[in-house]
């Protein structure tokens, strides 16, 4: 949309668009993908996905503006990670699609063909969420209970439990397994069970532990100086 927009001419509508697609990529994705840089094991898939995620929106995003800010677009591309420092700015810049699912095949990142689908399923969740949490309630402390419609519970068969809590930016869910014609919010309740990690601040330990799993895990794995 962005390229035909700006093939014809209509430069503040492209603007737009790239300013609606970084506030909704922004509004949740974004912020998973940097507790994942941030706080999951070195090296690991998380880490790598996470790595790889956020160079790729990089180098996507100042690929669709880069006819309008050429001068911002180069620099990004000379100091983004892999970048050519004496790139000039008359070099035309070149984007291939297959190459970027060669690289993620290279990082050991798969791409799941659905993923704009899981996407929508996990936002249409969140509506729901945020709807009847109210705009006060801390979602991170929450611990809900999810049925799956049909074509929900197939997308979702795939992710991880712990993925999904992930991305729904709760402390802890659990997935009925009876079935249903589309999704529903069942019960949405504080979680008394769990704390604040003191590593991620995140609500996902038990009182009688310093950290969560995975920071746990992530500190078990780091090397010493």
């Amino acid at each position: 949309r962005q390229a035909a927009l700006r093939d014809e001419w209509r430069f503040r509508a492209t603007a737009n668009e790239t300013l609606q697609f970084v506030q909704h990529l922004s509004a949740g994705y974004v912020s998973i993908v940097r507790d994942r840089l941030y706080c999951a094991p070195l090296g690991s898939r998380h880490h790598c996905a996470a790595q790889w995620t956020i160079a790729k929106v990089g180098e996507l995003l100042t690929h669709s503006f880069s006819p309008l800010l050429p001068h911002l677009a180069a620099e990004y591309s000379c100091h983004a990670p892999g970048g050519v420092p004496q790139q000039t700015l008359r070099t035309v810049r070149v984007f291939d699609d297959d190459r970027m699912v060669r690289e993620a095949t290279h990082v050991g990142v798969a791409l799941r063909e659905d993923l704009d689908d899981v996407i929508e399923v996990i936002g249409r969740l969140r509506s729901c969420l945020t709807a009847k949490a109210g705009p006060k309630d801390d979602l991170t402390l929450k611990h809900v209970s999810l049925r799956l419609g049909r074509r929900s519970a197939e997308l979702l068969h795939g992710v991880p439990l712990d993925e999904v809590i992930e991305m729904l930016g709760v402390s802890s869910a659990e997935i009925c397994d009876t079935a249903s014609t589309e999704d529903s919010l069942l019960d949405i309740s504080d979680e008394s069970t769990l704390c604040r990690c003191e590593r991620c601040r995140r609500v996902r330990r038990p009182r009688e532990a310093r950290h969560c799993e995975r920071c746990a895990r992530a500190l078990e794995m780091r090397q010493p100086l």
